[in-house]
């Protein structure tokens, strides 16, 4: 008996060749097999990388403006909180005083040190008053929030510029 892989007399007991090593009987290694080229390797990698970058891509442009959105909605409503906060302050201000207070300065001890430095939550507050009335303004630090108003009717206004508000849409 003849080894298949190198041609040399192999001996029948063992089930291997004593010469090269390779198992008797087995059918002889065929030619190489080329592999893929690497240009396609290459290549399918990079469209792989091509699509996952473009479905990260799809992901953020749905995601990043819902996340703009909630934020300027959640400092709207931080913001709204804090005029509410402001038209009580006014309140116990008025009954203490006999008339409401001119600045955030004078409702000092009513509300938080924050809130009457003038800028809290993306906003920026400015009150005006007299005896018998006051205004609250809310003037957004970014620009897509809209500007809040208020005054002693209670009733908290939106409008997207500094204009006068319209005092149709109450907001509460």
């Amino acid at each position: 008996m003849f080894c298949s892989s190198c041609g040399k007399e192999a001996r029948e007991g063992p089930g291997f060749c004593q010469n090269c090593g390779a198992r008797l009987g087995a059918p002889p290694p065929g030619p190489a097999r080329a592999g893929i080229p690497s240009a396609v390797v290459i290549a399918i990698a990079a469209l792989v990388c091509f699509v996952l970058i473009t479905v990260i891509a799809i992901i953020a442009a749905i995601a990043i403006p819902n996340l703009v959105r909630a934020r300027t909605q959640a400092a709207e409503a931080r913001a709204i909180q804090s005029i509410q906060l402001l038209q009580k302050a006014q309140s116990r201000y008025q009954a203490q005083n006999g008339h409401y207070a001119s600045s955030l300065e004078q409702l000092g001890t009513y509300i938080p040190s924050d809130l009457a430095s003038g800028v809290s939550h993306g906003y920026r507050f400015r009150i005006q008053g007299d005896a018998a009335s006051y205004e609250i303004n809310a003037e957004p630090l970014t620009g897509n929030s809209p500007w809040l108003y208020s005054d002693q009717t209670g009733a908290i206004r939106r409008r997207r510029f500094s204009a006068v508000p319209s005092p149709v849409s109450p907001m509460q």
